[in-house]
């Protein structure tokens, strides 16, 4: 890995057929050579990826560990593992559960990984954080970026959509990340970082497009977006260009049990709300939200004093974090939540996706 004041980067992201892929033959060109390796990989259809990348390697034995969840308890179990049968490298064939489970191993364990996504479904794939399971609650844990990242367009295609549509949820929640940056840099909470900025509004080209992806020339396009969204973070040392109100807000809805919603789709519908609170919800992101079937009504259902609770703690999460909610009291809050789906409700032909929260969700 290339390393300069903390900063590392991947030596290479290819894109290629994993099909046909074979680590021998990276291994030569990169001039890297490795003992014995540890594979991480889901149950299914990574796992049958994963056999044809075993298979199509002659040189370094491998083993595999399938069906890998994202616990903290089961990484620390992999990391006496690793220790004991002297791995040198960890190689990940999956989504977001196996990646992030590597990318901490081998942080734990000091190794270099290579990281095969299945499907984008965040932009985690090269970001300095792992979300981890611990006592059945989801937190980030600091983590190395991977060594190389192998990208089968083929296979990110064919994922499930609203994995897909989730990725640009996160993608689109950078949108009001780098506004609630400039908020903390211009009240002396934050310190600038221009090139972390610029990848972060890099990411968003994707959202200015067709956002089809049966189309290759998106695809590729999406998917760029999210490794650079993910070492615009590496390179700011931490969550800011990517991560704002918005992610506060959804962190708040999760640690109270009362949303199910998949991480990327929910900051995109509340990213929404964080471009209203700014004044910068304009066509273009309503555009966005019409095409991706964002939620925008994420808080239906609860009552007044429920949505001032979890504006309240949204304040406290990541050591409370300056954003646009800051600007205004929880009370303030709940009615320009009010405002901002009236507002939504007098554009003709936007039909809102209903949450449906029953009570026992609550």
């Amino acid at each position: 890995m290339i390393h300069h004041n903390n900063i590392s980067l991947p030596i290479s992201v290819e894109y290629q057929s994993l099909e046909t892929f074979c680590l021998s033959d990276f291994f030569k060109h990169n001039k890297l050579t490795f003992n014995r390796a540890l594979l991480l990989t889901g149950q299914r259809h990574s796992s049958k990826l994963a056999d044809k990348i075993i298979a199509a390697n002659t040189t370094l034995p491998i083993d595999v560990l399938r069906g890998i969840d994202n616990t903290l308890e089961k990484i620390e179990e992999l990391h006496t593992l690793v220790q004991q049968k002297k791995y040198d490298l960890i190689i990940a064939v999956g989504g977001g559960k196996v990646l992030d489970s590597a990318k901490y191993l081998s942080t734990l364990a000091d190794l270099n990984f290579i990281s095969i996504p299945t499907l984008f479904s965040t932009d985690a794939i090269a970001s300095p954080i792992s979300i981890l399971e611990k006592n059945n609650v989801e937190k980030g844990f600091s983590s190395r970026i991977p060594m190389a990242i192998i990208i089968d367009l083929d296979v990110i295609q064919k994922s499930p959509r609203h994995s897909l549509t989730a990725g640009l949820g996160d993608l689109f929640s950078n949108k009001s990340a780098l506004l609630d940056w400039q908020l903390a840099i211009d009240a002396h909470e934050e310190e600038s970082n221009h090139f972390a900025r610029i990848l972060s509004q890099f990411s968003l080209s994707p959202l200015e497009k067709s956002m089809d992806f049966s189309n290759s020339a998106f695809l590729q396009s999406f998917t760029d977006a999210i490794i650079m969204a993910g070492l615009a973070m590496n390179f700011s040392g931490n969550t800011r260009p990517c991560s704002g109100a918005e992610h506060l807000i959804a962190h708040a809805l999760n640690e109270k049990g009362f949303h199910r919603e998949s991480h990327g789709l929910l900051v995109g519908s509340t990213t929404a709300f964080c471009l209203f609170l700014h004044g910068k919800f304009d066509e273009q992101s309503l555009t966005v939200c019409r095409r991706l079937a964002f939620a925008l009504n994420f808080l239906q259902g609860f009552s007044a004093a429920e949505m001032r609770d979890i504006f309240k703690l949204a304040k406290l999460i990541r050591g409370k974090r300056y954003t646009i909610l800051n600007h205004f009291t929880d009370q303030q809050l709940v009615e320009q939540y009010e405002k901002f789906i009236n507002s939504i409700e007098v554009h003709n032909g936007f039909q809102q996706k209903s949450l449906c929260l029953s009570s026992n969700q609550k």
